[in-house]
């Protein structure tokens, strides 16, 4: 199992981002981190929010695309790491 940290590491090297913004505890078995490519700069379109798989690393792509997906969001806790 990775930790938060080794999970948002795993999110700004894969993606060659530069600020890291949060990490909730989504549930058992995942982390969701947020993050920027640029201090501060959004681009439109780009990709901030992923899905990190707490036992493989495996990193997606996460979208709040549903209401019960956004509520779980939003309830989970952020973890303080920086």
């Amino acid at each position: 199992m990775i930790t938060a940290k080794e999970a948002m590491n795993k999110v700004l090297k894969s993606q060659g981002y530069k600020w890291p913004i949060r990490v909730k505890d989504y549930d058992d078995q995942h982390y969701v981190c947020e993050a920027l490519p640029e201090v501060g700069k959004l681009a439109v379109g780009i990709q901030t929010t992923f899905g990190v798989d707490k036992n493989t690393g495996e990193i997606t792509a996460f979208m709040m695309n549903d209401h019960d997906n956004l509520d779980r969001y939003i309830n989970a806790e952020t973890i303080e790491m920086y």
